[in-house]
C-alpha cells in the first residue's frame, strides 16, 4: 500500500476517556503502521501539556493537532500553526461565564487557566493530568493572556449550552453528560487536518481519521472517516467505516480491515 496519513483522535478512541493507557491492540497497530511508512498524527482536544507521556511514547506521532485544530505541533512539540479567539469574544465570554458562576477554564498555548471556582474545576479536569499548567486564574485580569484557544466548561450542560448558543463565531461541542467546550468557528481538527496535509502536500484521499466524539464529526468527514461501535451517535452518522468498540480491539480491527497494517 502507498504511504497514507492517519489521524487519531485520544480520548474514546485509543484511550478510555480521561485515562492515559492506550487501550489493548493500539500499540502493535501503531508499530506496524509505522513500519509500513504510514505517518501518524494525534489530533486531540487536549491541549498538549496534558498529552501524557506514555501516549506520546506509544504512540510516537510525526504531527501532533491538539486543542481541537487551534495548535498545531511537529514530533518535537515545536508549534507550527496557531489560532486564536479573538479578545473581545473572550472577554465578553469570561464576563458572562462568572455572572452565571460556571465553573470554566481557558485553554491557552502553554497553559491552561481557571477563570472561576479554580478547586471545583481542578478536582473535576485533572484526573491524573499535570495539575502545573492548570492555573488558578480568578484574581487574573481578564487581558492578562492573551491568545485564548478553547473554553472548557463543567458543570450544569444546559446553562452552559444556552450561554454559548449566543455565540456565532464559535463552534461548541458537548464532551460529556456535564463538560461542554467552545473554540473558534473557523478552525478545528478538520481544518488542523487540511493544514497537516498542505505541510506535506499529501490529499485528503491518502488520510483516514479515527474518532468517537462529537469534536471529531468534521474530521470524519474529511478523510475515511472510522467510528467506533461505541462511539456518540453524531461521531458514527459521519464515520464512512464502524469498527468494534474501543475495548475490542477496534482501532487494531479497522487498520486490518483498510490494510493499513
Amino acid at each position: 500500500m502507498n504511504q497514507k496519513i492517519l489521524f487519531f483522535d485520544i480520548d474514546g478512541t485509543i484511550v478510555n476517556p480521561g485515562q492515559s493507557k492506550v487501550v489493548k491492540g493500539v500499540e502493535e497497530a501503531m508499530n506496524l503502521a509505522h513500519q509500513n511508512g504510514h505517518i501518524i498524527v494525534l489530533a486531540t482536544g487536549r491541549a498538549p501539556y496534558f498529552i501524557n507521556e506514555n501516549i506520546i511514547e506509544v504512540v510516537k506521532p510525526d504531527y501532533l493537532i491538539t486543542i481541537n485544530g487551534q495548535l498545531v505541533l511537529d514530533k518535537n512539540k515545536k508549534a507550527i500553526v496557531k489560532h486564536s479567539m479573538d479578545e473581545e469574544t473572550k472577554a465578553s465570554l469570561i464576563e458572562e461565564s462568572r455572572k452565571l458562576d460556571l465553573s470554566f477554564a481557558i485553554k491557552f498555548e502553554e497553559k491552561m487557566i481557571a477563570y472561576n471556582k479554580y478547586d471545583y474545576f481542578k478536582e473535576n479536569y485533572l484526573h491524573g493530568r499535570n495539575g502545573q499548567f492548570l492555573i488558578d486564574g480568578q484574581d487574573t485580569k481578564i487581558d492578562e493572556y492573551n491568545n485564548a484557544m478553547d473554553f472548557f466548561y463543567i458543570g450544569n450542560k444546559d446553562i452552559v449550552m444556552n450561554l454559548l448558543s449566543k455565540y456565532s463565531n464559535l463552534t461548541t461541542v458537548s464532551v460529556s453528560d456535564n463538560e461542554a467546550e467552545c473554540y473558534p468557528a473557523n478552525y478545528s481538527k478538520a481544518s488542523g487536518i487540511k493544514e497537516v496535509l498542505e505541510i506535506l502536500k499529501l490529499k485528503e484521499e491518502d488520510c483516514f481519521s479515527f474518532g468517537d466524539g462529537e469534536n471529531d464529526v468534521e474530521m470524519l468527514q474529511v478523510c475515511t472517516g472510522i467510528s467506533l461501535k461505541d462511539a456518540s451517535k453524531k461521531a458514527k452518522e459521519a464515520a464512512k467505516y464502524i469498527t468494534d468498540n474501543l475495548n475490542d480491539y477496534g482501532i487494531y480491527n479497522a487498520m486490518k480491515h483498510f490494510k493499513l497494517i
